[in-house]
Parts: structure tokens; C-alpha cells; sequence
């Protein structure tokens, strides 16, 4: 009979630590925009595979985070990103870098090719920040980057890059658009540094 209880509720803590995603129904889902890359002479003629950015919990979500002015995190309600942020950046990063030319190709580390290069991620801050109430947030948006050869016979590039963009106005909208605006700043310093 013990051994019954204790399987039981076993068995009910384990459903009870597994909860699936909340459907959010028709809820505002916002997507990030490949951004126009400057195309020139192939830099590099090989393969660049992007892993799949590392996130902090409270990033690795389809919420969009919300910094209020007392620091506190929460996260818009009834809206978000179209999928799971860091597979929403791996993508867009994927295509951008594909029409930029630094590399010859561009894959992701979905794909099972060689590649002479690798770039790591992390999604350090992606939120809208409130410094007060009423006022359109800002776009924070800071992502390490870790470029080296797949390899190892080389050095490896380490760089932080961090953009702020003020909402024209406080509403999604416009709180979209500057997040697009500044992970498409992001990219683009990017490249530059490969």
C-alpha cells in the first residue's frame, strides 16, 4: 500500500512539473526583420554555421520582456514574439549574414555542413525598458558574440553590442519598431566586425 501512495504521488508531482506552453491565442505576435546587409566581394570563402543563441530564462521564451523603472521584470501581456526568441534571432541572423557576403555560405547549426567558421551568441538583454510611467519604453537590446574557426586553428573574435532605441510613441507598434531598428543596428555592426 506505501509503495502505491509513493507511486502515486510520484507520478503527480511529475505531472504537475510539466506544464505546456500557454496558447496565447490571438495575441499580437511581433517578428524581427531581416535587415538589408551591405553585399560586396565574398570575404571569406567558406561556411559560417550560427549555433543557436544561449539566453538567460527570463529571455528564452516568447514573451517579450519588460523592464519597469524600479528594475523590476515582467513581460507584455497579450503579445509576443512570433516564435521563441533566441530561434527568432538565430533566423534572422542566418538570413542577414547569408546576404552580406562576409561568408560564402550561411548556415545554421540545424544544418549539417562543414563550416570554417562559428558563431556563438548570447542574447544578454532584449526588453522594452520603462523609466517611467506613461512614457514610450526604449528597445535595450545587448548580444555577445564569439566568432572562431571550427577548427581552432585560430583566434577567436569576442565582441558586445548594444543598442538603444526610444519608441516613438507607447504602444506596441511603435515599441516594435524599435526593437526591429536596433537588432538591425545590431546586425549590421556586426558584419562589420567579421
Amino acid at each position: 500500500m506505501k509503495l502505491l501512495i509513493v507511486s502515486l504521488l510520484s507520478v503527480m508531482l511529475t505531472a504537475c512539473s510539466i506544464t505546456a506552453p500557454r496558447d496565447v491565442g490571438n495575441a499580437n505576435m511581433i517578428n524581427l526583420e531581416t535587415p538589408q546587409l551591405a553585399a560586396g566581394k565574398v570575404k571569406r570563402n567558406v561556411a559560417l554555421k550560427v549555433e543557436y543563441p544561449s539566453a538567460a530564462p527570463d529571455l528564452d521564451t516568447y514573451r517579450i520582456s519588460v523592464k519597469r523603472k524600479d528594475n523590476s521584470q515582467d513581460y507584455f501581456a497579450g503579445t509576443r514574439w512570433s516564435e521563441f526568441l533566441p530561434s527568432l534571432v538565430q533566423s534572422v541572423m542566418v538570413e542577414a549574414f547569408a546576404q552580406s557576403a562576409a561568408f560564402a555560405r550561411v548556415n545554421s547549426d540545424a544544418v549539417v555542413s562543414r563550416a570554417g567558421y562559428v558563431l556563438q551568441t548570447e542574447i544578454q538583454e532584449f526588453s522594452a525598458v520603462y523609466t517611467a510611467n506613461n512614457v514610450a519604453p526604449q528597445a535595450l537590446i545587448r548580444i555577445a558574440f564569439r566568432i572562431f574557426p571550427q577548427d581552432n586553428m585560430g583566434a577567436a573574435k569576442s565582441f558586445v553590442l548594444e543598442e538603444k532605441v526610444q519608441a516613438q510613441g507607447n504602444t506596441l507598434q511603435a515599441t516594435a519598431s524599435a526593437f526591429k531598428q536596433g537588432f538591425s543596428t545590431i546586425l549590421q555592426r556586426a558584419a562589420k566586425k567579421f
